[in-house]
């Protein structure tokens, strides 16, 4: 009870998690259960109440706390503050200081029911400020969401409560809701729609392209702590003060992954267009059809282009450069079937080799068996394509 009334006496919000940590230490060392279940005490005995979700609980018996009491996260985003049956001018004038310091207005009277609807005035004006901000947040996966949440949801309860509870609520968390206040008005000029577009450039960058880089034995000197330095600006939830720092390491991340997707590009090209003149320099060739040739080819001619798909990404480049020579491989051998068709037999050599070969004898005996089957189907009017 003390540490609630402490925290809420200089205008901060006491929330579950701030009360599990506070206990958490020496010389208590208690978990969170411990801390839930004393907090439950104090609500089922009266002298607490809880706001969850811009709901005030003032019942630990209701649907409310159940659901609220029995989650672990509900209950750290939870906030607690001393309860109180009506306000004096004590707690007006402490109003008045506390409007004047979060909305710099002066309060137009010292009366009860035109504290609390000047504060829900200010607070909802505030409120929507604040709700575009988290949606935002949200929508660009950035981090500070869960800081305006918290504060939305006292602004909820300011609102929906009486006007006791209204004014007294609003004294509790007025520092905090000044901050969260602040913060979505910092956020909402610096999160431009450009700003947005090079936030989600930066996350691409390091969700995308070091996510490969990152695996790569060869990188340029200074990349790798630009990137671990990218990924802590892009967690904070002070990232807006590090944009110009976040472009610039995304940048660095960027120009590295596309030499190295340009490089792949070009060999790939390269090898595929070689593949390609192989094909149609073997004297075979010349029999083919036009419609047979651009058939045959095709496999080829479609890899040998300089253009690439926007989906391609360098480990698929890299297997496609590798996959050419079996590509060409097949190329040839359904040329050869076009033109030869049912008297076309393959042979792989590997068969003729099935394990080491350790003397001359094995060899020479290897050799012989595949020259006999060679000749045996030459016999057959057959033509042999070697593997």
């Amino acid at each position: 009870m003390d540490r609630i009334e402490n925290k809420t006496s200089y205008g901060e919000t006491a929330t579950g998690r701030y009360l599990a940590d506070e206990f958490e230490k020496e010389p208590f060392g208690w978990n969170l259960d411990v801390v839930r279940l004393f907090v439950v005490a104090l609500v089922r005995a009266g002298k607490v109440k809880a706001t969850s979700k811009g709901t005030t609980i003032d019942s630990a018996l209701s649907v409310e706390a159940r659901n609220t009491f029995s989650s672990n996260n509900l209950f750290r985003a939870c906030s607690f503050q001393k309860r109180v049956s009506g306000t004096d001018i004590n707690d007006w004038l402490e109003a008045e200081a506390a409007y004047r310091d979060v909305f710099g207005k002066q309060l137009p009277e010292l009366q009860a029911s035109m504290i609390a609807e000047a504060i829900r005035r200010e607070v909802g004006d505030a409120e929507e400020k604040l709700h575009e901000v988290h949606t935002t947040l949200l929508t660009h996966g950035l981090p500070g969401a869960t800081v305006l949440q918290e504060a939305i949801d006292q602004m909820r309860a300011i609102r929906g409560g009486n006007e006791d509870d209204a004014i007294l609520t609003f004294n509790g968390a007025h520092k905090a809701l000044k901050e969260a206040v602040k913060r979505a008005s910092e956020l909402a000029a610096a999160l431009t729609e450009p700003r947005l577009l090079d936030l989600e450039r930066a996350r691409r960058a390091l969700d995308t392209h070091w996510a490969f880089l990152d695996q790569e034995a060869d990188l340029p000197e200074g990349l790798r702590p630009k990137a671990e330095a990218l990924a802590d600006m892009m967690a904070r939830e002070t990232f807006d003060r590090h944009l110009a720092q976040i472009d610039q390491h995304a940048t660095a991340i960027e120009a590295e992954y596309q030499a190295r997707f340009k490089a792949a590009a070009a060999a790939r090209t390269e090898c595929y267009q070689q593949a390609l003149a192989t094909l149609q320099g073997n004297p075979a060739w010349a029999e083919l059809n036009e419609e047979q040739q651009s058939r045959v080819a095709a496999p080829l001619t479609s890899r040998a282009s300089a253009s690439m798909p926007a989906s391609a990404t360098i480990p698929f480049l890299r297997s496609e450069l590798s996959a050419c020579p079996q590509h060409l491989k097949a190329a040839v051998q359904q040329m050869m079937e076009l033109i030869d068709g049912n008297r076309l037999v393959t042979i792989n050599v590997g068969d003729f080799f099935a394990g080491r070969v350790e003397t001359p004898e094995q060899l020479d005996a290897a050799i012989g068996a595949l020259r006999q089957r060679i000749e045996k189907l030459l016999g057959e009017g057959k033509k042999v394509w070697i593997q």
